[in-house]
């Protein structure tokens, strides 16, 4: 979906409501979609997201992984996230 010239994804369970919030697909990945009814509910995040005061960062690169949380591993940017995806400062 665009938005102001910016491509969005959003995604819907099986009876077509968008979904909000942590959600894990099939494969075990794990994304964000914008809990905040501010006319961007339900949009999935990319990139660096603090969420209830942590940090966690969202692939950017559209490879059909995008939006998925980094877990357990270094962000382009050299930071190391923990096994649930959180930096911590």
């Amino acid at each position: 979906m665009a938005y102001q010239n910016t491509v969005e994804w959003y995604h819907f369970d099986e009876r077509g409501y968008m979904q909000t919030g942590w959600f894990t697909d099939a494969a075990g990945r794990t994304y964000y979609l914008h809990a905040v009814s501010d006319g961007r509910q339900g949009y999935m995040y990319t990139s660096w997201h603090q969420i209830d005061g942590i940090w966690y960062y969202f692939r950017e690169v559209q490879d059909g992984t995008e939006g998925a949380l980094y877990k357990n591993t270094y962000t382009p940017d050299g930071y190391w996230v923990d096994e649930k995806g959180m930096w911590k400062t």
